[in-house]
């Protein structure tokens, strides 16, 4: 019972086979199930829990530790209650378990002294996602996130995929240096560079609209949401100084009256010369580098929802942008910090004492033992609402217990490089 949850899940993936070991047994009253709502615990809502304890008397309650099996087993099913013998005898492996033996003795634990599962509201969430017909990446990437706060995710992750690095090769497809060692054609190059772009222009949220979609004398990319935006690419050493008046002419010949309305974007490696910063200032267009671009990915990816495409257009200066990007970066880095310590403060407390703590008690602790270092003293409503903030079902740094908050994981800042200036 205290893997249920769990069990759904693998139930819900029909992926893996799963053993489990009986931990303890013990008998409990049915009106004590039902007080304290233990069905909580278990892989059914109260309706299918009630209908199963109806004809129960006693009713046995069992702690089962699952494990993943590399094969499937089939056994005959039986209804009198007896075991089942197995036609031949199996491998087990107990290094393959779903939970580790602390996580699994800390559950056992709250479901002997009848305490609740801890966020179900979010466990719920992850359930009508299973449920939708949905296939759409930001609802996998949802789920995943989901599994790996409530502590659905396997123990040992298999080892990240080229495909998953995807944004560490920004950088090197724009410089050209990956596509040298493989000896690729400069139209290949240039074609491979303007697919990250347009893969990490996706990711952060811009919709590209796919009948502007590159080609010989096309538009290499425009975005029509959250505004528009058109986007030139440039593969190699430098960018050459032809490429703003060559934006200008394409763009306008492709967008007509949208392009004047639109952001301009020149997206390439090196530092832009006296003439083509120059251009860029006549024609109102923005440069950046793609190390600038594969930063505010990575934040994403690290931090989601952090990067604000509406901020975004406000530091694309015209000429080149990558001073006032790199400014961005660390006013969003600011921002998670301020609230890493907010996290780190309830984690602080509860060293002293075990319990959740008001708003007044938080903001006491930051400014103690942070405001200096940020120079950013919080008062008692900016505390509470980041508080709010840090423990909504899909933020889930910090647990909430009406207007007292307690310590859930840390918010670890992670710095990135820096783009070239």
């Amino acid at each position: 019972m205290a893997q249920s949850a769990e069990f759904k899940k693998f139930q819900a993936e029909s992926v893996g086979h799963l053993w489990a070991q009986c931990d303890a047994c013990q008998v409990v009253d049915p009106a004590e199930i039902g007080a304290h709502q233990l069905f909580a615990w278990t892989a059914w809502n109260q309706t299918e829990f009630q209908a199963r304890l109806a004809n129960l008397k006693p009713v046995f309650w069992a702690y089962l530790r699952l494990f993943r099996s590399p094969d499937r087993y089939e056994v005959n099913e039986t209804k009198n209650g007896k075991f089942v013998p197995l036609a031949h005898p199996i491998k087990i492996d107990e290094s393959q378990s779903v939970l580790s033996q602390e996580a699994f003795a800390e559950r056992c634990q709250r479901i002997k002294e009848r305490s609740q599962p801890d966020h179900t509201a979010i466990a719920g969430i992850h359930d009508a996602l299973m449920t939708t017909q949905s296939v759409a990446s930001e609802t996998d990437s949802l789920i995943i996130k989901i599994r790996d706060f409530l502590g659905w995710s396997p123990l040992e992750q298999s080892p990240a995929s080229p495909e998953e690095n995807w944004a560490d090769l920004i950088v090197a497809l724009g410089d050209r240096s990956l596509e040298n060692k493989q000896k690729k054609s400069n139209y290949q190059a240039g074609t491979d560079f303007e697919n990250i772009v347009r893969q990490s222009l996706d990711f952060l949220g811009f919709r590209l609209d796919e009948a502007y979609r590159g080609g010989a004398g096309g538009l290499d990319l425009f975005c029509s949401a959250p505004y528009p935006m058109a986007v030139e690419c440039k593969s190699g050493k430098t960018i050459p100084d032809q490429t703003a008046e060559e934006l200008d002419r394409i763009g306008k010949r492709h967008l007509e009256g949208r392009y004047l309305e639109a952001v301009r974007l020149i997206i390439g490696p090196g530092k832009p010369t006296k003439n083509l910063k120059q251009s860029a200032l006549i024609s109102k267009i923005s440069i950046i580098h793609p190390m600038s671009l594969q930063q505010l990915v990575k934040l994403h990816q690290n931090y989601p929802g952090s990067v604000n495409l509406v901020e975004l257009k406000n530091k694309l200066n015209f000429g080149q942008s990558d001073e006032a990007i790199q400014a961005y970066i660390n006013e969003i880095l600011e921002r998670l910090q301020l609230r890493s310590h907010i996290v780190a403060s309830i984690k602080e407390l509860e060293k002293f004492e075990k319990k959740a703590f008001p708003a007044l008690e938080v903001k006491a602790h930051y400014n103690a033992a942070f405001a200096r270092e940020t120079g950013r003293p919080l008062n008692d409503q900016q505390v509470y609402e980041l508080l709010i903030e840090l423990s909504s079902p899909l933020a889930g740094y910090v647990g909430r217990e009406g207007d007292r908050f307690y310590f859930l994981r840390d918010l670890v800042i992670e710095l990135p490089a820096k783009a070239p200036l």
